[in-house]
């Protein structure tokens, strides 16, 4: 999948995302809901209602950590039943270490949690199939971004909670944005309708192009909800958002909730691999295709460079 030149540039290459399920990754007989044929009632009981927003003061602010943290993650958290239940934001937070912010430029984003309003908008945008994002990942009913802090803290907030180890997200959005919240990627040619409806900053002046993904995990969103629905204007607002929204698609990818997953129909699928779920982030269909696996081995580099660690990241 060709990926565009970056407004800011770096010396990475980057991809094309977002769940929602993009239509070119698509069988054309996917059901919009349920399972596949099943008629089963989505996830969680949702007839098509968005979930609630998160209580008042159920956001998470940076609290100091407890006298002894745990240890690091070195594997995926499985999931009980093949559906996983994230930790509470507050819960994930606690688990948190203290590090430094070394990417300064993200504060505004690091600092933004969205409202109760924006969540509600999130959880009832519909993608191109007629589905609502939770009922196409019912992992989304937890996505909340209510999280501030450095943006380390913010991306370990996001492992602790969806049962991944940091340093897997921490080498991943190095590949994807080299940790920038500014990053733009998938530049495109676009209709003067489309046009218009991507945010101005991702906009190309002059010209018919725009960048489709933005932010540290580089979320890709089209207007017409194949990929990424209900993540604009989210996805560069705030960076607990677009990573809690990441970790939740590569979630679904690695657990299958409600067989939703295998229900794509392409029998190279099959969950509980967790390299292979963190590559459907760069393409989901069809499973094991060339460049998830390729983004696998990019990834896998920085893990085991610690890129984000090194002088001069």
């Amino acid at each position: 999948m060709l990926r565009g030149l970056l407004k800011f540039a770096s010396a990475y290459a980057f991809s094309s995302h977002g769940l929602s399920v993009p239509s070119k990754h698509l069988p054309p007989t996917r059901p919009a809901s349920g399972g596949k044929g099943s008629g089963t009632p989505p996830p969680h009981g949702n007839s098509g209602s968005p979930p609630p927003p998160p209580p008042a003061g159920g956001s998470a602010s940076s609290p100091p950590p407890s006298g002894n943290p745990p240890a690091p993650l070195t594997a995926w958290v499985p999931a009980s039943g093949g559906i996983y239940t994230p930790l509470s934001d507050a819960q994930a937070a606690s688990d948190v270490t203290p590090e430094a912010e070394n990417r300064p430029a993200n504060t505004p984003e690091n600092d933004d949690m969205p409202s109760a309003a924006a969540l509600q908008a999130f959880y009832s945008a519909r993608n191109n199939n007629g589905q609502t994002v939770v009922q196409a990942n019912p992992y989304d009913a937890d996505v909340t971004g209510h999280y501030t802090g450095t943006t380390d803290q913010i991306i370990q907030w996001a492992a602790w909670k969806w049962g991944i180890p940091a340093d897997w997200l921490r080498a991943e959005y190095v590949q994807e944005s080299r940790w920038n919240m500014s990053q733009l990627g998938d530049e495109a040619s676009v209709t003067p309708t489309e046009y218009q409806e991507y945010p101005a900053a991702s906009r190309v002046p002059g010209t018919d192009q725009v960048y489709q993904s933005m932010g540290i995990s580089q979320i890709k969103w089209t207007p017409d909800g194949s990929v990424g629905a209900g993540t604009e204007p989210l996805r560069w607002q705030s960076t607990a958002f677009n990573v809690d929204y990441q970790a939740a698609q590569i979630r679904f990818y690695f657990d299958n909730p409600d067989s939703l997953r295998s229900a794509w129909g392409d029998s190279t699928y099959a969950p509980g691999n967790a390299w292979d779920s963190l590559g459907g982030w760069f393409s989901p269909y069809p499973w094991l295709n060339a460049g998830q696996l390729a983004y696998v081995v990019e990834v896998q580099a920085h893990l085991a460079a610690r890129s984000w660690a090194q002088p001069g990241f």
